[in-house]
């Protein structure tokens, strides 16, 4: 994922009035969201009609990759079939340099990780109704046959053939994994040309029809309130062999069994299986990683063809855990910025930042109380501070609330940002007394300025300042806000000392 994405108010003002141009009203707010690994803009927009838009924008002069991948992403959209779970496209603009998309606003957010079973399930419900969606002609012209993903991937067995030097294997860190030691790198190369083989095979079988999205991750994922999934982010989407013929394939074409070190944090000699939907009769879905060593296919499910290590793009995985564990460790040890004690400060909560560095080391955290907003709040806050946030519902628990109109009200959330601050907070059902937060601050401190202006900034969108974010007395900066929700902040820039 990228570290940061770009501002709507860093986006070219030529480009935000094309935004205004393409919604047919011009934009009065915006809430940049997080995550991704695209360099442009994310933004959730509102007009001044009143809609509430998603758009993302991309400029050469950012990345000029990022261009051609959007402008992909605008055709395939425009085609994708009304059935298929994914936001309504309502159109692109584009420029010499930059091109925007925008998307009906979708409710929801991404996945719990580690996965639960539940949200799974609605993930795989999701991909089979995908795949059971049919094309249009215009469709099957836009959208490519999967042999244009796989098949690069698939010839990586006759590139290591071709490698003068064994111990050289053709794989990059770019590829995300590469082989561990020179037991793999022999393994490997005494079975190339087996697999080459069995690989060209497994790309023509797996040849069709059906959508495929090709890009599946957590945070591609949107569950609704309603427990649905929804795809999104759809530039990487192929054709391919759709429906349950994956499950008559021959057991000759399954993924080899490769052990391979992935740089996103699996374990050495960690190997694949299909995963085992206890439901059985349901559709299409991906792998998860296993130490049994046997690959085992499931009702239903499609193997994948037999690729080298590097293949596994749009299956999901419970490798995503183990990049955000990364991720998280070295944002840390990158931004020092923490939630720390205010005690010189009346009326300040003493909040110190979230530790794993001990296993009995006690943790002191905001837990924020809200009648009905706690879903909002968390998500706002994961837009200002970004991170993992992770919801739990009264509903998923029997016997929680009188009401079961409250089954979707937050019982516990907690927000896992990549600086290590950890906030929490729930809502109050019927039949327990609400008491709104009094006399306490949640203080956000820190020497890293510009990051500490970014959060102050998104902080007091749709929110009351109570004293500026300016140089206080002391030296250094110091601001104080009530956000949108009610909550009182207090921010603070200390410079670093020399």
């Amino acid at each position: 994922m990228v570290a940061s994405r770009v501002r709507w108010e860093n986006v070219p003002a030529h480009v935000r009035d094309a935004v205004a141009a393409l919604l047919g009203s011009p934009v009065v707010h915006a809430v940049s969201q997080p995550g991704g690994f695209s360099p442009g803009s994310a933004d959730i927009v509102t007009c001044a009609d009143g809609r509430r838009v998603f758009v993302k924008t991309a400029t050469s002069d950012v990345n000029p990759e990022v261009v051609p991948i959007h402008r992909s992403e605008a055709v395939k959209a425009a085609v994708i079939p009304a059935a298929v779970p994914a936001p309504r496209f309502i159109g692109s603009a584009d420029g010499d340099d930059w091109t925007v998309l925008a998307f009906e606003l979708v409710e929801g957010r991404h996945p719990a990780v580690p996965w639960r079973k539940a949200e799974l399930h609605a993930v795989l419900d999701t991909l089979s109704s995908t795949a059971r969606a049919p094309l249009d002609a215009e469709a099957r012209a836009v959208i490519p046959p999967i042999r244009t993903g796989l098949q690069p991937l698939a010839d990586s067995w006759r590139q290591l053939l071709a490698e003068p030097e064994p111990a050289v294997v053709p794989l990059t860190e770019a590829d995300g994994v590469t082989l561990a030691d020179e037991e793999d790198v022999e393994w490997a190369v005494q079975h190339a040309a087996r697999w080459a083989d069995i690989a060209d095979r497994g790309v023509e079988l797996a040849s069709g029809d059906a959508l495929v999205h090709f890009d599946v991750r957590d945070d591609n994922v949107l569950l609704t309130p309603a427990g649905d999934a929804v795809l999104i982010d759809w530039p990487w989407a192929l054709r391919t062999l759709g429906g349950r013929r994956h499950a008559a394939r021959p057991r000759a074409i399954r993924r080899p069994r490769v052990r391979c070190a992935r740089r996103d944090g699996l374990a050495r000699g960690v190997r694949w299986r299909g995963f085992r939907d206890d439901r059985r009769d349901r559709g299409d879905h991906g792998g998860v990683p296993s130490r049994e060593g046997t690959p085992a296919g499931s009702a239903g499910a499609p193997d994948a063809p037999a690729l080298p290590a590097t293949a596994g793009r749009g299956r999901v995985t419970a490798s995503a855990r183990a990049r955000r564990l990364s991720r998280s460790a070295s944002a840390m040890s990158e931004a020092r910025v923490t939630l720390e004690s205010s005690a010189a400060r009346p009326g300040a909560a003493s909040v110190i930042p979230h530790s794993s560095s001990g296993a009995n080391m006690p943790s002191l955290n905001p837990y924020l109380s809200f009648q009905r907003e706690a879903r909002s709040a968390m998500q706002f806050y994961k837009g200002v501070f970004g991170g993992d946030l992770d919801i739990s519902t009264f509903g998923e628990y029997e016997g929680m609330v009188q009401d079961p109109s409250e089954t979707d009200l937050v019982m516990h959330a907690q927000l896992t940002t990549p600086d290590g601050f950890v906030l929490m907070a729930s809502d109050t059902p019927t039949g327990v007394e609400y008491r709104k937060p009094a006399g306490i601050s949640v203080s956000v401190s820190g020497d890293d300025e510009p990051k500490l202006e970014r959060f102050w900034s998104a902080l007091a969108e749709g929110g009351a300042v109570t004293m500026p974010f300016d140089v206080p007395p002391w030296g250094g900066r110091f601001g104080m806000l009530t956000d949108r929700f009610g909550i009182d902040w207090m921010v603070a820039y200390t410079p670093p000392q020399q």
